[in-house]
């Protein structure tokens, strides 16, 4: 929609936007949502969890940090939110990111076994390699003919007589 950009052509103005709200509002078919219960509104207020409350202590100073958590806590209940909720919204989170570091611990020691291994196989293939390579260096030198001793040549006539 163009109505939230600048120098659009159907720009709505401000002292126009309620009144096409409620235009969109009427002719939208809202047959399917429930009537809001005021008093729901009040004891069931939005949630509340430690993502938000961590998000809010960022944005505050951190000098005097008792301080400011002490209004914030009490900022907090005034609006109706139960910051024992919070802290165990914290402690639940916490939990699953203590599983989420233990899942993947486990998964580093499996790919260290995993690697290790492979660095032993390479070792044996290396040391097969070079045996390899010796044999064949070997076969490929150039043929001499057997070079005869004195001592084991033992002439046909001699054996005879």
């Amino acid at each position: 929609m163009g109505i939230f950009q600048k120098g659009a052509k159907n720009a709505i103005s401000k002292p126009d936007l309620p009144l096409y709200v409620d235009s969109l509002l009427d002719a939208a078919d809202l047959s399917g949502v429930p009537e809001s219960d005021p008093e729901t509104l009040i004891t069931h207020p939005v949630e509340y969890g430690i993502d938000k409350a961590i998000e809010l202590l960022h944005k505050l100073p951190q000098e005097n940090s008792a301080l400011v958590v002490t209004v914030v806590r009490e900022t907090l209940q005034s609006a109706n939110i139960d910051v024992e909720l919070v802290v165990s919204d914290a402690q639940t989170k916490t939990r699953r990111m203590q599983e989420k570091v233990a899942e993947l611990s486990s998964e580093i020691a499996v790919l260290k076994t995993q690697i290790a291994q492979k660095e032993a196989e390479i070792v044996q293939t290396e040391a097969a390699r070079k045996e390899t390579q010796r044999v064949q260096d070997l076969l490929q030198q150039p043929q001499q003919p057997p070079q005869a001793t004195k001592s084991a040549v033992v002439p046909l006539n001699s054996a005879n007589r």
